[in-house]
């Protein structure tokens, strides 16, 4: 991975594009390859590999630096003292798991839905760091095609309703729990995945509108009735919908969410001294406070 992803960044241009690599490299990186980075691109000799300018190269080399050294300071704010061991496996195209070394006996698997970006809010090693591998795995389920998921999940499925089922089928058996996870447009295919791949809980965050004008150009049925249709089933699972303070979208569609999902919590993520909007998870890293965040909102005990 790691010669792959300077393979990768050596062929940007721009600080942009630069940036962008990173990010994508970083939304499939474990946390031990992330410090294996780091470690690589703090070594002295170690400079950007791409074919920019001369006078350019100390200045891209200073800025992956900056992005893989912040996203290692926020992993260490899970408050634990190495890097979490997890290692990533493709389920089916397009669909990962990170998985730790014990059978799934007596553990639980998340089944993530990320946001268009493909992150939960953050780097995948900040949010890995945040759990143990012997208790949980990580499924991730992004929409490749950064559509909202408005075209299902590619190539399981055209439409949500096609894909799921069949999602279900590629997920690894055994698991004393399955939960769902979802932020930004992942949160609505985080509640609606709950019934049909058995999971007991739900957390969904900044889950945006039932009615996204841009899923009127979309497959198969609108988020609303898709809901509509899910929510029976969501029944006797625990719905958490959180939602950043500062983000009043996103607070009118946890209401909406509840007026279908009545049983349904609401979280209102808070504080006195920041405005939390819709990245409402990022500001409890700084405060170390994500990870009795997960263990509340997704009863991991």
């Amino acid at each position: 991975m790691i010669d792959e992803f300077f393979g990768h960044i050596a062929r940007v241009t721009s600080i942009n594009m630069l940036n962008l690599a990173i990010i994508d490299a970083l939304n499939v990186m474990t946390p031990t390859e992330v410090i294996d980075m780091t470690t690589a691109m703090h070594h002295e000799d170690w400079r950007f590999p791409g074919k920019v300018p001369a006078e350019r190269i100390e200045e891209f080399t200073d800025n992956a630096r900056a992005i893989v050294s912040h996203t290692v300071r926020a992993m260490y704010n899970a408050g634990k003292p190495a890097p979490e061991r997890y290692t990533r496996f493709m389920l089916t195209e397009g669909v990962r798991i990170f998985a730790g070394t014990t059978e799934p006996a007596g553990r639980v698997l998340i089944v993530a839905f990320p946001g268009n970006g493909g992150r939960l809010m953050m780097p995948l090693p900040i949010i890995l760091q945040h759990f143990s591998p012997g208790q949980v795995d990580v499924v991730m389920v992004p929409d490749w095609k950064k559509a909202n998921y408005r075209f299902g999940i590619p190539p399981l499925g055209n439409t949500l309703e096609e894909a799921l089922p069949k999602l279900s089928k590629h997920l690894p058996g055994g698991y004393a729990r399955i939960v769902t996870l979802g932020t930004s447009s992942g949160g609505i295919p985080a509640l609606l995945a709950a019934p049909i791949v058995g999971a007991d809980t739900v957390l969904a965050v900044g889950a945006g509108s039932l009615d996204d004008v841009r899923w009127a150009k979309g497959n198969g049925r609108s988020k609303r009735q898709l809901m509509e249709a899910a929510a029976p089933g969501l029944a006797g699972r625990r719905v958490t919908l959180a939602y950043g303070a500062q983000s009043p979208e996103d607070e009118v569609s946890a209401d909406v969410l509840t007026r279908l999902v009545p049983h349904a919590e609401k979280v209102k993520v808070a504080f006195d001294d920041t405005e939390v909007k819709h990245v409402a998870l990022l500001p409890l890293v700084n405060r170390e406070m994500l990870r009795p965040f997960f263990e509340k909102y997704l009863g991991l005990h």
